[in-house]
């Protein structure tokens, strides 16, 4: 690819991440929106048409390393595992 045409691409990639954190940002906006309606009715699930909302407390356990790692940092330590993955950005 000649060097413009990756400046095209680069220029268009970084166009539509920008038009997706946008489209995000409504989103998320709308199901506030929505949540703050539920709150308002004092319901946890809400149909609308096809639609189905639903707006309630989960509860999930999940490890704490941190203090696993300051009590017992050698158990901590033969059950951990490094992962690597791949970072692309454009700015």
């Amino acid at each position: 690819m000649a060097g413009n045409e990756l400046q095209c691409k680069m220029e268009q990639a970084k166009e539509l991440r920008r038009m997706a954190e946008e489209a995000k940002a409504e989103a998320e906006k709308l199901e506030e929106e929505i949540k703050a309606e539920m709150t308002r009715r004092n319901v946890s699930e809400l149909i609308a048409g096809p639609f189905k909302a639903v707006y309630k407390a989960v509860t999930r356990g999940q490890l704490d390393g941190k203090a696993l790692r300051a009590e017992l940092p050698d158990i901590a330590a033969r059950y951990t595992r490094q992962t690597q993955y791949m970072r692309f950005t454009i700015s």
